[in-house]
């Protein structure tokens, strides 16, 4: 992430079917908020790494030339805001991570222990390497 220049979007609530992403500033990758959820995800966070375990890992073709066929997503709030931001890519079949790590116009943030820390996973979408316009569910864990 370091080197990324700043382009932060706000999702309009009226826009967005689902409370979930009511007033997120997006960072690091699109606005998927209207992107069809067709993957269910669970995430167990803490320490240093997260295990994204969601229905499709193995379905969605890589981007060509690679076995990158995904980017997870951490939603978080920090200084009273709140944030979506892309933080790695999935190969196929990946489920672990390590822990997220977001440089924030207020900030770095990082999951603290007792944290309500939000996980979602979607089709590449960082870059023009694009695989599918799909999206996960939003899944909340308290990171330990």
């Amino acid at each position: 992430l370091s080197g990324c220049e700043w382009d932060l979007e706000e999702t309009d609530e009226e826009s967005v079917g689902s409370s979930d992403f009511n007033g997120i500033i997006w960072m690091y990758g699109p606005d998927i908020s209207g992107w069809p959820q067709t993957v269910t995800l669970t995430a167990e966070g803490g320490g240093e790494e997260v295990t994204l375990h969601y229905d499709v890992m193995q379905n969605w073709a890589p981007s060509p030339g690679s076995d990158v066929n995904a980017n997870c997503w951490v939603v978080f709030e920090f200084h009273g805001k709140r944030y979506a931001s892309t933080f790695d890519y999935l190969r196929v079949g990946q489920a672990v991570k390590e822990s997220p790590n977001i440089p924030t116009p207020d900030g770095m943030w990082r999951p603290s222990r007792g944290e309500t820390v939000g996980f979602m996973v979607s089709g590449m979408c960082r870059n023009e390497l694009r695989t599918v316009n799909e999206r996960s569910n939003i899944a909340y864990c308290i990171w330990q």
